[in-house]
């Protein structure tokens, strides 16, 4: 017994076996992971080594190319690009795709180790970082307020992580910027010389006096306490009480003595602004495994009631990674919704029968439940290309569905019993519907197969199709032959379907037939000079062939189209070796400026000088902003009409370098967008 057949005898097992897969692929909807794009695991590690105060052409002579030469030798190695400045070497290093990062990061490792000694004494280990997408924040976040800049580092350190930090799928919560409190002690040399003392005896004797360390355990009574000794300097009479040598008389000499010791902040190389006045940044981090959308709603709920509890600082989203996510497949779900609903509306003015065309829309919404369960079970997340993957398919899950009823309705016209026609209408086209899939399956299970980044976006997309074309096969093999025979038992039907005397073809409506056989006409009798004519069919369509081929270097390429998400930055570079003073100097006038010409700004943020952090500043000569727009549909101008409103007035400044670009979610990410664009050069994407 077929398939068919047994599903049109069985209508309540068939019912309830598409109940079961329409109850497992809700379920599973509600756990498939939401993201922009599919997990994206880049072949780059990258090695970072700090050398404090170093000048760019040290560090690459004593870190930089010792560090190269010795990991150019690591297997599946594909380039090396590396990247030295003051006080930092970044070395990125990309493997051919399918390397075990795993065992490229232990041979790194030993490479490093047998170099490690050839470097300078004084610099910080190497660190060895595997390069991950999902490593960045999922929420950027910009803090101002009129605190001092090191009492606010303090301030969020203590009371603002930890509510962030506690909310479920977070991770952690970094803030970075401002001022550095350090403890200052400035030598007088004439007494440290007088007294014998250097500097290096001083500064092991401070550290020596500045611990905490355990003193064993004591026994008392039928308890065992642990003692530890209390050493740890508390402020900075404690430091200046140091006894650090005696007079010729005998007396104590502390260091108070020797020293002037204050309490400030370490030499300023960065600078970071919020909404045109001192400020912080902050990442918020997600967990290993965790959805996005799900973390960031209970982040952003944390900082409402952040800003709403405490009035002395403000915390502005200059980044969120959910919003791109929940936007940007809204945007193609609706499409999906909007196909199928199109899709229906076209089969029913052709159709013109509610029964039929119900059997046939019933297909649709079963086939994409049904790959929801399978992308479940294959691990794979609701992202555009996913959902892009349903959209295409929506118009190609309903054509079995066509096929089947059309035979069937063509056995139910000559007479045929409902049960019968649907069981054999059914088997008589199964070998030709179950070809057709094969065949456009063969065109999308190739790229199952590709490999590198191309592998990465498309295996997912050619997953999905293959899943929704499986399911729409399966739906027309067993529910719509037994839906036919249900739904379409009145003999009556028949009678309807044949009412001039003449059976009528299933697809052709019962008002409008003459439009309908106007273009029967007219196609038929094209057709029929086609036939007659094949050497002229030939060339027309070799010359159509042609000139398509002639028009692919008219078509522009890009990796990701363009869109407006409702962010811009600006990238402000100066000559090397420039002070951070006068380039926050231009940068402020940069701010300036685009505070009196974008009225659509909602919150911007600069990051001027230093190194480090979430974004890829690269010196006291260079600086970055970011501005936050209103929403699309809550503005008349686009980002990039903003953009050419700034352009001329900004890239006139003597000396200076000003570069604008718009965001774009796959590379913005919101921070570390230049990182990621440096570190992925090896794969033509930063250009």
């Amino acid at each position: 017994m077929s398939l068919a057949s047994s599903a049109v005898k069985r209508p309540v097992f068939t019912t309830m076996a598409m109940l079961i897969v329409v109850e497992l692929g809700a379920f599973s909807l509600g756990r498939i992971p939401l993201d922009l794009m599919p997990e994206l695991a880049f072949p780059i590690i990258t090695v970072r080594t700090t050398y404090e105060n170093a000048a760019p052409s040290e560090v690459e002579e004593q870190i930089t190319k010792p560090l190269e030469r010795a990991l150019v030798a690591v297997p599946g190695v594909k380039n090396i690009t590396s990247s030295s400045m003051e006080g930092s070497s970044s070395v990125f290093i990309e493997f051919t795709w399918g390397t075990n990062l795993d065992e490229a990061t232990n041979d790194i490792r030993d490479r490093v180790d047998r170099v490690i000694r050839m470097l300078p004494d004084d610099i910080d280990r190497p660190l060895i970082q595997k390069f991950d997408v999902a490593s960045r924040p999922i929420i950027f976040l910009g803090i101002a307020s009129d605190y001092h800049p090191v009492d606010l580092k303090r301030f969020i350190d203590d009371e603002v992580s930890y509510r962030l930090e506690r909310n479920p799928g977070v991770a952690s919560a970094s803030a970075f910027g401002g001022l550095e409190r350090q403890i200052l002690v400035e030598l007088d040399q004439a007494k440290v010389k007088a007294q014998g003392l250097d500097l290096y005896s001083l500064v092991q004797l401070i550290q020596n006096e500045n611990l905490t360390e355990a003193g064993g355990e004591v026994d008392r009574g039928r308890l065992s306490v642990a003692v530890r000794t209390k050493g740890e300097i508390t402020d900075i009479n404690e430091l200046g009480s140091i006894m650090v040598a005696r007079s010729q008389s005998g007396a104590p000499l502390r260091l108070r003595d020797l020293a002037d010791i204050s309490d400030g902040w370490a030499r300023v190389t960065r600078i970071t602004r919020v909404n045109n006045q001192d400020g912080l940044f902050m990442g918020v981090f997600k967990q290993s495994g965790a959805n996005t959308v799900e973390a960031s709603a209970s982040a952003m709920k944390a900082i409402e009631e952040i800003n709403s509890t405490l009035s002395n600082i403000r915390v502005f989203p200059l980044f969120d990674s959910a919003s791109y996510i929940k936007l940007s497949l809204s945007t193609v779900s609706q499409s999906v919704i909007q196909g199928g609903l199109l899709a229906v509306i076209v089969i029913l003015l052709f159709l013109q029968h509610l029964r039929s065309t119900f059997i046939l829309g019933l297909s649709i919404p079963i086939s994409i439940i049904a790959t929801f369960m399978a992308m479940y079970f294959f691990g794979l997340t609701l992202n555009v290309i996913t959902l892009g993957a349903l959209a295409l398919g929506v118009g190609m899950l309903v054509d079995n569905a066509i096929v089947v009823l059309d035979n069937i309705f063509r056995l139910r016209a000559s007479g045929m019993g409902a049960k019968e026609a649907a069981a054999a209408g059914t088997d008589e086209v199964s070998g030709a519907i179950i070809a057709s899939t094969l065949t456009t399956l063969s065109v999308f299970m190739p790229m199952i197969f590709l490999d590198g980044l191309a592998g990465v976006m498309f295996r997912p997309f050619s997953l999905t199709i293959a899943f929704a074309l499986t399911s729409s096969l399966l739906v027309s093999l067993t529910l719509v032959p037994m839906l036919a025979g249900q739904l379409l038992s009145d003999p009556s039907n028949a009678v309807k379907l044949a009412a001039d005397g003449q059976p009528v073809k299933f697809g052709q409506p019962r008002f409008g037939r003459k439009l309908f056989k106007a273009v029967d006409r007219t196609y038929s009798a094209w057709l029929a000079r086609s036939l007659t004519r094949p050497v002229s069919v030939i060339v027309l369509s070799a010359l159509a062939l042609l000139a398509s081929l002639l028009l692919i270097p008219k078509v522009g390429t890009e990796f990701m189209p363009r869109t407006d998400e409702s962010s811009f930055r600006v990238n402000l570079t100066l000559e090397p070796g420039t002070k951070v003073e006068r380039t926050i100097e231009l940068a402020k006038t940069i701010e300036r400026i685009i505070t009196e010409n974008v009225p659509e700004m909602i919150a911007m943020s600069s990051d001027t000088g230093g190194s480090g952090g979430f974004r890829s500043v690269r010196g006291s000569h260079t600086s970055e902003i970011m501005v936050k727009l209103l929403p699309v549909k809550d503005r008349e101008r686009s980002v990039f009409d903003i953009l050419d409103v700034l352009r001329p007035k900004l890239e006139n400044f003597p000396g200076a370098t000003v570069r604008l670009r718009a965001d774009q979610s796959f590379l913005a990410g919101g921070s570390g967008s230049d990182r990621l664009q440096v570190e992925l050069r090896g794969n033509n994407l930063a250009e």
